[in-house]
């Protein structure tokens, strides 16, 4: 698979459900948690919805310390790198004591 210069992939995993927020409408309530771009870590990086509303915010130990000021992020942008390309995002969860899981 193709990385770009950020070191996400620009192609999903082909066993994952993907979204391409850039290009799709927001699936609304059906993606209510965490996503990746693939080949960001979720526990470096990951999307989270906001419980009220449709916008989200990225958490995980390379985003910004200052996330309870930086403004929340509408879909069509969660897909974006700092370079300006667009990613698909992927849907991962983290089952209690085990490692993250795509899918």
């Amino acid at each position: 698979m193709t990385a770009c210069s950020c070191g996400a992939l620009l192609e999903a995993p082909l066993d994952a459900r993907c979204w391409w927020p850039d290009q799709e409408d927001d699936p609304g309530a059906a993606v209510c948690t965490d996503l990746v771009r693939p080949g960001d870590h979720p526990l470096f990086r990951r999307w989270v919805r906001l419980d009220d509303s449709s916008m989200w915010e990225q958490r995980g130990s390379m985003v910004n310390y200052y996330t309870d000021i930086t403004p929340p992020f509408p879909w069509e942008k969660i897909g974006e790198c700092a370079w300006g390309t667009q990613h698909p995002v992927v849907y991962v969860r983290k089952p209690p004591g085990q490692p993250w899981v795509i899918g």
